[in-house]
């Protein structure tokens, strides 16, 4: 039974990865494709489980990186995701060397550790742990008026908008899933999701098969980019974790998160709707989604050069 509960907290991380990566994050394919099977057949849905379990399988590289190297702080989470983010764009999808060097911290640090590890993954765990409802008030608004207005970046790629009432049923329907996943693992086991040796084995064999059979498709790039970034950020890691007993990143996590707080978070796809909504409506253009990408990026680079420093040495 705790077996089964660890890989369903597991499952429950994935989509909460999967959720900002994809979702909120509205990556073109798997949005509108959510969207059509959610308007026109329901029944197709069996591909989320699909993508769920590819997500579990990104996700374990972050997972095992935070147990297996004892991270206690968020420099180390961000070295975590960082592989999570490496595993995401690198290993089955060649996004990691479309623009290489740039590439390297965008999408997989710039989007994938600040919006999906930090944010998605971390904070809004930390807030609804908080129990303090006015915290995960604006915290849910001030997440809903940021995807309303994200949601339009894909406009000016000549891809047609997403009807709003289109995107009421996939931000209700996805935000939902969300909340589930939330209260998984928040139900389950608030601190630890111990990951056993057969898994790590698993994990390891799967990566290695698909760096061989697909990454190294793309020629020399991965073994020049790829694999340097990812041994140097385990060294630092390895070397952070190696005295490290604290566990001091969960703080406060073994607080149980009160019932109540979580249909808050239906303010993120009700805030959202209203705000895209009414730019669809005004057929504004924001040039707001143009800037964050850059600005995203601007900030990955030092965010993860400071990370490594800081944990290589061990300041806080």
């Amino acid at each position: 039974m705790q077996t089964l509960k660890r890989l369903w907290m597991i499952i429950a991380s994935a989509y909460i990865l999967l959720f900002f990566s994809e979702y909120y994050f509205l990556n073109e394919e798997p949005a509108i494709g959510l969207i059509d099977t959610l308007t026109t057949n329901p029944a197709g849905l069996i591909f989320l489980i699909e993508f769920i379990i590819m997500y579990a399988f990104f996700s374990y590289s972050m997972l095992i990186a935070l147990q297996k190297f004892k991270v206690s702080n968020i420099w180390g989470l961000i070295l975590a995701g960082a592989l999570f983010g490496w595993w995401t764009e690198g290993i089955v999808i060649p996004i990691y060397y479309e623009a290489l060097p740039y590439s390297i911290f965008w999408p997989s640090i710039g989007w994938h550790v600040i919006v999906d590890v930090l944010l998605g993954w971390y904070l809004v765990r930390k807030v609804l742990h908080m129990n303090k409802p006015l915290y995960t008030v604006l915290l849910s608004s001030a997440l809903g008026i940021f995807w309303g207005i994200w949601a339009t970046w894909f406009w000016g790629e000549g891809l047609s908008p997403i009807a709003p009432t289109d995107f009421v049923i996939y931000s209700f329907f996805t935000v939902f899933l969300l909340i589930i996943a939330y209260w998984s693992i928040d139900s389950f086991n608030p601190v630890k999701m111990a990951i056993s040796k057969l898994e790590i084995i698993l994990f390891a064999v799967f990566s290695i098969f698909c760096f061989i059979t697909i990454t190294l498709s793309l020629g020399i790039l991965p073994i020049l980019y790829f694999v340097p970034m990812v041994a140097i950020t385990c060294l630092v890691l390895w070397i952070g974790g190696k005295s490290e007993k604290r566990d001091s990143l969960f703080d406060g996590f073994e607080v149980k998160t009160k019932k109540w707080q979580y249909p808050i978070l239906l303010l993120i796809p009700l805030t959202s709707s209203i705000v895209y909504n009414n730019i669809y409506k005004s057929k504004l253009d924001t040039g707001f989604t143009e800037l964050i990408p850059l600005a995203l990026l601007v900030a990955a680079v030092p965010l993860y050069l400071i990370a490594m420093v800081k944990v290589a040495f061990k300041t806080r």
